[in-house]
């Protein structure tokens, strides 16, 4: 498919293209504090703070070349720090703000940042170490409740900073995407990359100063970051922070603040879609027959171009609280089709995508009026894909090119090698072409996809299973969830019964319980234990299960996975 040109222009770099919307609706509303409860930034606002927090970071000699940390939750003060970073001139590093602290400092001494800014928690919990793990670097925190680094605010007083001049190849962030043990993996992204992404993105969907986002998933997640955050900021759309993904909290922001788009993973419209059912389940017969009818027609006016929908269901969304909400944008992880049939039925805009880090990161997504349930949509505008090797079915490997590509990943010649094919990026998911339409038809790496869209690398974990001397081999593996899509982490163990002091006797030997194998059990249980304390939550170890024997190799001895999936 061949990539097309785009009517909606951005500047050469990310802080210009937001700096000129600022300056276009300087008193429009551009974030919302705390679920539209705490403080509401103007476009003005925004553009003032970055333009001060930048001469901050240059009174601190930061500019092309050096990286600009930033942790946090999901609040006003991470946007203009990003956007303050780049108008420097340097690279945004985001951190993921769900690591345990061990894991943060790994990736900060992976990253070395010059300056990390950070809230006034991460501060408490790792501030005190990381001048040891990054000699020389330069904290600066978002509250002023901490009063050993310097603080964001003093620098909102500094005459502002016009910004470094940079070419759109600069690199504007680097994204970790795995390696919280042994040598971490980050994706370059130029300016130009994400610039790309915008373009087509704004092409298709046309947000205009009127909608309004709820950002609930973590900004330092890419899929987040040019879909909930620059996105919406580039068209003059407002953010409105989710105070937490409660569902209490949640329906609350949605309601109270007329939210218009809402992006996130599966998992939350999983657990939205079975909110409302369960409503309607609660209803009497007579209520519930309605509803059964209204199902009936909205799915029939559907298959004819009709979206009747909107009106017949008007009622039961304005109940739900999601009364103001046109659009519902899903990526990051599988979605089961009957969610998105669920929310089309009940007449909103459901539109489900496709993307990856690397490519800033959509690919594709389904357009509003045209949406296939089941497909992830129609290639952006800026973007070629091609199906490698396809089989008789059509489904190949989905490869990739466009400015929105990365140009590799820093400083990982081998890695970066590995990632292309005869100039093409190498996505390493099975897809095919279907009228136009793109469908995942499975994934070719081990990567494991959490519900929530969290990328999961089963090395990492292994590596610390084996960290215990009582474990000879481990093999972590992406299991289905038993309702709806996505996976859960799943361990197969091969204990070291020598180093436990007792005698394996084969396959039956798992499966008695005998005082020994109860044991064996007792102390492999207790290492997931530890290991899961030392993960994300987002990576713990649903289930794990011992096996009798080692795991069957290859001539390398690396262990053959797909044998066990």
């Amino acid at each position: 498919m061949n990539a097309q040109t785009t009517s909606w222009s951005a500047e050469k770099t990310i802080s210009q293209t937001i700096l000129r919307t600022a300056a276009k609706f300087p008193d429009r509303p551009a974030l919302y504090e705390f679920g539209g409860k705490g403080k509401c930034w103007s476009f003005a606002e925004v553009s003032a703070k970055v333009r001060a927090i930048s001469a901050g970071l240059k009174s601190l000699d930061i500019g092309p070349g050096d990286r600009v940390g930033i942790l946090s939750v999901n609040r006003p003060e991470w946007a203009v720090s990003y956007l303050a970073a780049l108008h420097s001139g340097a690279t945004a590093l985001p951190l993921d703000a769900l690591l345990k602290p061990d894991e943060l400092k790994n990736l900060i001494k992976a990253g070395a940042p010059r300056a990390l800014i950070l809230s006034g928690e991460f501060y408490k919990s790792i501030g005190e170490s990381l001048s040891v793990i990054v000699p020389g670097i330069t904290l600066i925190t978002m509250d002023e409740t901490v009063s050993a680094a310097i603080s964001l605010e003093s620098y909102y007083d500094m005459e502002p900073h016009e910004g470094t001049p940079v070419a759109g190849s600069h690199t504007a962030v680097l994204i970790f995407t795995s390696g919280t043990t042994g040598a971490p993996r980050a994706v370059e992204l130029t300016h130009r990359n994400i610039l790309s992404n915008l373009e087509g993105i704004l092409a298709a969907l046309k947000f205009t100063e009127r909608d309004k986002f709820l950002s609930v998933l973590p900004l330092h997640h890419t899929f987040e970051c040019t879909g909930g955050f620059l996105t919406p900021l580039a068209a003059g759309a407002s953010v409105v922070y989710a105070r937490s993904l409660a569902a209490p909290s949640l329906v609350e922001d949605l309601r109270t603040n007329g939210i218009t788009v809402l992006v996130a993973v599966p998992l939350l419209f999983e657990k939205m879609a079975r909110g409302i059912q369960r409503r309607l389940n609660s209803l009497d017969q007579p209520k519930r027959a309605i509803i059964k009818t209204f199902n009936l027609i909205s799915s029939a006016s559907r298959k004819v171009g009709l979206n009747t929908g909107t009106s017949l269901f008007r009622g039961l969304r304005e109940k739900a609280g999601l009364g103001s909400l046109r659009m519902m944008v899903s990526g990051g992880a599988p979605l089961d089709p009957a969610i998105a049939e669920f929310f089309e039925i009940l007449g909103f805009n459901f539109l489900e995508g496709y993307g990856m880090t690397e490519c800033s990161p959509v690919i594709s997504f389904n357009r509003p009026g045209r949406a296939v349930v089941g497909s992830v949509g129609e290639i952006i505008d800026g973007v070629d894909v091609r199906i490698d090797n396809p089989n008789p079915d059509g489904a190949g490997e989905i490869m990739v090119k466009g400015e929105c590509v990365t140009p590799g990943y820093w400083n990982n010649k081998e890695a970066t090698s590995a990632l292309f094919r005869d100039g093409w990026l190498a996505t390493g998911d099975l897809g095919m072409m279907r009228k136009g339409m793109l469908y995942i038809c499975g994934r070719a790496k081990n990567l494991i996809i959490s519900a929530g869209g969290k990328n999961i690398y089963p090395e990492e974990i292994e590596a610390k299973l084996l960290e215990s001397e009582i474990v000879a081999e481990a093999l972590v593996l992406g299991r289905d969830r038993k309702s709806g899509p996505g996976e859960e982490v799943h361990a197969l163990i091969f204990p070291n019964f020598e180093e436990i002091g007792i005698e394996a006797t084969g396959d039956d030997a798992i499966g008695d319980d005998t005082s020994e194998m109860a044991r064996v059990k007792e102390l492999i249980s207790e290492v997931v234990k530890d290991v899961n304390a030392a993960l994300g939550d987002y990576k713990r170890i649903v289930g794990w299960e011992l096996v009798s024997e080692e795991f069957e190799k290859t001539s390398t001895r690396k262990i053959k996975r797909a044998k066990y999936k």
